[in-house]
């Protein structure tokens, strides 16, 4: 090892003493530089041969792969499963533009036509809608009699949901005619012209917020004929909500007014009633319940209430209950809306109910269903089963009962069948001493849907059996539709064949029949 000499020169500061009266301004530290020398820097050179590229060779690697006839894909089973759920992920002020159409003809001079267009997706949201359908003829019945129906529907929707204020806005129109199928001596036909509007401005802090929405509903009816007929009626309906949320906790109190105006006869009828509203959420139950002081200015006051439990046990068994007292304010709106060929109905009544609802996945394969609802009305205005329509204008006039009672019932079951099918029975009866009318007393349903994919070929068939006081036929139909994958669909659809064959009519309420033995194509258009 070569001789190394270091050489260091290290002079040492020593403070002197001062007193505390006397404070030196600084101190100074002086080091020398520090020489470091090397002798004998001798070095050698060294040599690495690196081979070329071209001279390397990589070494062998060996597999073998299997001959194709044992090669074998385990097959799936393949269940049914429910489209996706659109959902707002599109970045802010972003959105997905669609639209879909349908065209279509059949027998019985039917004509079909709808288009949607609608935006989804974060910002502002809006839908607009055109449909129109119409059929003159029902079953073996000629064209030009009175036995046919049309609607042409628009509606327009515009909603904007931010972190803390949200708002949204809807109207429609709608137009509906029906023949008076023979039951009017004066009149051809009768025509429903529905006009409403609605907009609602919520803004929801951390724990308190705030609504206000409005609402305005009009209805003209026109009966056709050499001198037309013409009524109409008008309802507004503000609302304002204040409302908490805490957790678990949900509280609100509200406020609303109601105002029907009937045009013809020049009377107005009004309501205003305030409601306490109460929630709380657990893990696996929701309580909700709702308290209301209500105004009749007809009648005096109401004090309607609910209560509501909903919950759920695991994946295996959910349900729904509810009771108390409704207060139901009868309008012609409502009620043509219901019955097209309804006189008019008016008046208060008090709608005891209960109701429950049970839904239990026993497997991937099989769901079951039940619900049951028990009303008693006083001051009920409905129809009974053993009224005529007026011969002049053919139209009923709803009678007032003094109490009404009723309990419906119903059961049912999806069942998944082999890869791609599903089978729904479903069984509805009413009960107790008085039964709805435009309902059957019992009705046995099953449908079977089928699918094999996009593109590919779906479609369904489905029976019913009805049971009315006086004589009914069971019900067939079915739809087979061709998907090509490219947004297009063919769709050949039939209705209530049997009634066609068999020449018989479909009842619908007293001397009134419904449409049946329909037979349509159309094509359906998605971009």
């Amino acid at each position: 090892m070569k001789k190394l000499l270091l050489i260091l020169l290290v002079i040492s500061v020593v403070p002197f003493g001062y007193s505390e009266e006397e404070k030196p301004d600084s101190v100074t530290l002086e080091i020398p530089p520090v020489i470091v020398e090397i002798e004998n820097e001798d070095h050698k050179e060294l040599s690495i041969n690196i081979p070329d590229v071209n001279d390397l060779v990589l070494p062998g690697f060996g597999l073998t792969l299997p001959d194709p006839a044992d090669i074998s894909v385990q097959e799936l089973p393949f269940e049914t499963l429910p489209l996706p759920v659109l959902t707002d992920t599109a970045p802010e002020h972003e959105g997905s533009f669609f639209n879909e159409g349908t065209l279509g003809a059949g027998n019985n001079n039917q004509l079909i036509g709808y288009l949607r267009l609608f935006k989804l997706g974060k910002g502002l949201k809006y839908s607009i809608l055109f449909s129109h359908l119409g059929i003159d003829g029902y079953g073996t019945r000629d064209a030009g009699k009175g036995f046919f129906n049309r609607e042409e529907l628009f509606r327009g929707s515009v909603s904007n949901e931010g972190e803390t204020v949200s708002y949204s806005g809807e109207g429609s129109l709608v137009e509906r005619e029906n023949g008076l199928q023979e039951q009017s001596s004066v009149y051809s036909s009768i025509v429903h012209r529905f006009r409403e509007a609605s907009a609602s401005l919520e803004h929801m802090g951390e724990k308190w917020g705030w609504n206000i929405s409005a609402s305005v509903k009009g209805a003209d009816r026109v009966l056709s004929g050499s001198t037309p007929l013409t009524t109409g009626t008008i309802i507004i309906s503000p609302e304002a909500r204040l409302i908490y949320e805490n957790g678990p906790v949900e509280l609100f109190l509200s406020g609303d007014y109601r105002m029907e105006y009937r045009k013809t006869e020049d009377r107005i009828f009004q309501d205003t009633s305030s409601t306490l509203g109460m929630g709380y959420h657990f893990p696996f139950l929701d309580i909700n319940t709702e308290v209301s002081a209500k105004y009749l200015f007809n009648s005096g006051f109401a004090f309607p209430f609910s209560i509501s439990l909903s919950g759920f046990a695991g994946d295996l068994f959910r349900f729904r209950s509810s009771g108390g007292l409704k207060i139901v304010s009868y309008d012609n709106y409502s009620l043509w809306d219901t019955c097209p060929f309804a006189e008019s109905r008016e008046g208060t009544a008090e709608n005891w109910f209960v109701s429950m609802d049970l839904r239990s996945d026993l497997s991937a394969s099989i769901s079951l269903s039940a619900s049951g609802k028990w009303n008693l009305i006083y001051n009920y205005a409905g129809f009974t089963a053993d009224i005529f329509p007026d011969p002049i204008t053919g139209l009923f006039t709803v009678p007032v009962s003094r109490e009404y009672e009723n309990l419906s019932l119903s059961g049912g079951a999806d069942i998944v069948i082999a890869k791609n099918g599903v089978l729904s029975i479903l069984w509805k009866g009413q009960f107790l001493s008085q039964t709805d009318p435009f309902k059957p007393l019992q009705l046995i349903e099953a449908e079977y849907r089928f699918g094999s994919g996009y593109p590919g070929i779906s479609g369904s068939v489905n029976t019913w059996w009805p049971v009315y006081p006086m004589e009914s036929i069971p019900g067939i139909g079915g739809s087979l539709s061709y998907n090509t994958g490219k947004g297009v669909s063919l769709v050949a659809e039939a209705k209530d064949i049997l009634s066609l064959v068999s020449g018989g009519d479909r009842k619908l309420f007293g001397p009134y029949i419904d449409s049946s033995g329909e037979l349509s194509l159309k094509i359906k258009i998605s971009l």
